[in-house]
């Protein structure tokens, strides 16, 4: 085997680092081999394996997801099938059987799955396929080449056909369970009491948060099972406790103007049809919800953490460093440039450590740079340069209060005397280095400059008038690019991709609830046609019955997106409650305005241009019945 070892192993505390390239078969034999010895061995397989953190969320979200669909395509069903009940009941009264309807209406739901299921495998991998080319640069990583899984495939079709059969199950069993008399006068069954739908909606919601709270977090199956179906019956609970709220806004729905008055008493009077409706849209923004609060609580997170360089910095790493520099300068708006090196004594780094009496403070121990007044201010802080020329030690972005600060070698913790200290905040915090002197005054301490701890080459810090762009990247590093191993490294590569994520999945739910609503409102515009006839009768114009067709598809929206919120919250905290590391819950209010207020927009907008509801459709409708 081929060992390759750093050549400074005080880079990383005294311990070495091996890499080894061995024949495949012996890898698992050397291993072994290595761990009886007491060493660490992480193998290739072992390094290339999922995150199980990482999975965990995957099947988290994805299992909460595929009751939303499930959600979803019982309410489009449920619907429909209410649309049908008079045809229904004629099949009914020539004699067919019960178990026959719903045997008929079960396989023309699966044909409609399967036709949805070959469409989304084509427009999921072709989108996956387009996106493969730049989805390296996006999220800064190599993400291996686009491959297309027939397992993954097959599973994904089974699970749909399975979810629409489960989905399409109870609405065509309530449907079957009507008398013929019944579905031959197209009367609506009669629901359970509001009051009844509000306590079951309590209870089952409780069962929700007992269960994601009283389960245990250990073993991971126990935490999958809270998080899934405490999310679940959440969300279940608030959907089934949604009739009540129709009602009970119905009822207290006087003072609103006459179209919110329509449109708010039209969805009360059938609050049991437009229940589902409320529980779908809930269900669908609820995902956004969730997002929105892991998105938020990491950002806040990152927030913490020094950034890797200034927004305005470039780093240039390589053979050719200083040449790139060079021009750099001449063709970017440059404010200063300069090497970076690390202060040594004999062939050992110096370190630097300081103790705070702060709660929660971030150690300090770090490796010293050295440089002169370009390094200065190519770091930001010129404001320091007379004490910095002075032979001061410049401490950037410390707390409040340095209890104790000492200098020492690296791997023998031999003391090191200190020179006078200066504090110094920059505008921005910046992971490395903390610590800076100037190299004039480091032969007066026996001390001489070195390579930064990491680095094998020398690299150069520079720092432009303005923060690096993509574009400015772009165009540094195809000047770095005329130099063979030169590479450019700047902020901007290492920005968080969570606000994107949260984007794309706000932007999912939000074009799912719309599919909702409109589909909704057209299935159940037919029901409201004499209760729209009435309206015009009395002289209502076209535009008070479009209005009130679009108010009472904003209304439910609106519903299901404040109740998304709280449904939303359920699985975050599960999340949070089951993460093997410390993160602050943060509430995302901006994001939680945008869940309550855009979808309602949307909804209003398309169902007033799309005309579901008006009086054209219903005269039209009218002259057909």
């Amino acid at each position: 085997p081929l060992i390759v070892r750093t050549p400074a192993p005080v880079e990383h505390g005294g311990v070495y680092r091996m890499l080894i390239d061995a024949p495949e078969i012996a890898t698992d034999e050397i291993a072994a081999s290595f761990r009886d010895a007491g060493f660490l061995v992480t193998t290739r397989d072992e390094a290339g394996a999922p995150d199980d953190a990482i999975t965990a969320l995957i099947y988290v979200l994805g299992t909460i997801g595929l009751f939303e669909a499930a959600l979803v395509i019982a309410t489009t069903f449920a619907v429909g099938f209410r649309r049908r009940q008079r045809e229904l009941g004629l099949v009914a009264a020539v004699g067919a059987s019960g178990s026959d309807i719903r045997l008929a209406l079960l396989v023309s739901s699966l044909l409609l799955a399967g036709i949805g299921c070959a469409i989304g495998v084509v427009l999921g991998a072709g989108v996956m396929a387009a996106a493969t080319p730049w989805l390296d640069a996006w999220n800064n990583r190599d993400n291996g080449a686009f491959v297309l899984s027939g397992i993954h495939i097959i599973m994904a079709v089974l699970l749909g056909l399975l979810t629409t059969a489960v989905a399409a199950h109870f609405p065509a069993r309530r449907i079957t369970r009507m008398s013929v008399r019944q579905a031959l006068s197209s009367r609506r069954p009669t629901g359970a009491k509001a009051s009844t739908w509000l306590l079951s909606g309590l209870l089952i919601a409780g069962a929700g948060l007992a269960l994601l709270f009283l389960l245990p977090r250990d073993p991971a199956a126990l935490s999958f099972l809270g998080i899934v179906g405490g999310s679940i019956l959440g969300v279940l609970g608030f959907g089934i406790a949604s009739p009540w709220l129709l009602t009970w806004t119905a009822r207290h729905a006087g003072r609103l103007p006459l179209v919110g008055r329509l449109a708010v008493r039209d969805a009360g009077r059938f609050s049991t049809r437009n229940g589902p409706v409320v529980t779908a849209v809930l269900a669908g923004m609820a995902m956004s919800m969730t997002v929105a609060v892991l998105v938020t609580s990491l950002e806040h997170a990152f927030d913490r953490f020094p950034q890797a360089y200034r927004d305005d910095q470039l780093l240039v790493s390589g053979m050719g460093a200083e040449s790139i520099v060079e021009q750099l300068e001449q063709q970017l708006p440059t404010v200063a440039a300069a090497p970076l090196r690390a202060v040594y004594r004999g062939a050992e780094p110096i370190r630097a450590e300081f103790q705070t009496d702060e709660p929660f403070a971030l150690p300090r121990r770090d490796w010293i740079a050295c440089g002169d007044d370009a390094l200065l201010a190519a770091l930001g802080a010129e404001s320091k340069r007379s004490a910095f020329q002075s032979g001061a030690m410049l401490v950037f972005n410390p707390p409040a209060e340095i209890s104790k600060l000492q200098l020492s070698t690296w791997v023998g913790d031999q003391p090191v005397d200190l020179p006078p200290i200066v504090p110094h905040q920059l505008d921005q915090p910046v992971a490395e280095p903390l610590y800076l002197i100037h190299e004039s005054h480091l032969a007066s301490h026996g001390w001489q400059p070195g390579l930064p701890l990491g680095q094998t080459l020398t690299p150069w810090l520079v720092r432009l008038d303005r923060p690096v762009t993509r574009e400015v990247l772009d165009r540094a590093r195809a000047i770095a690019g005329q130099s063979a191993q030169t590479s450019i490294d700047a902020a901007v590569l290492h920005d968080n991709p969570t606000g994107t994520f949260y984007t794309i999945v706000l932007a999912l739910c939000l074009l799912t609830g719309l599919i909702i609503v409109l589909v909704a409102t057209s299935l159940t515009a037919e029901e409201s046609v004499r209760d729209s006839h009435t309206l015009i009768s009395v002289g209502a114009g076209p535009r008070v019955v479009r209005a009130q067709a679009a108010a009472r598809a904003a209304y439910l929206a609106l519903l299901g997106c404040i109740l998304a919120v709280p449904a939303g919250l359920i699985p975050a905290i599960g999340l949070f409650e089951s993460a093997n590391f410390p993160l602050e819950f943060v509430m995302p209010w901006r994001s939680a305005v945008l869940t309550i207020l855009l979808l309602p927009a949307l909804a209003f907008t398309l169902s007033w241009l799309t005309g579901i509801g008006n009086a054209r459709t219903i005269r039209l409708r009218e002259e057909r019945l």
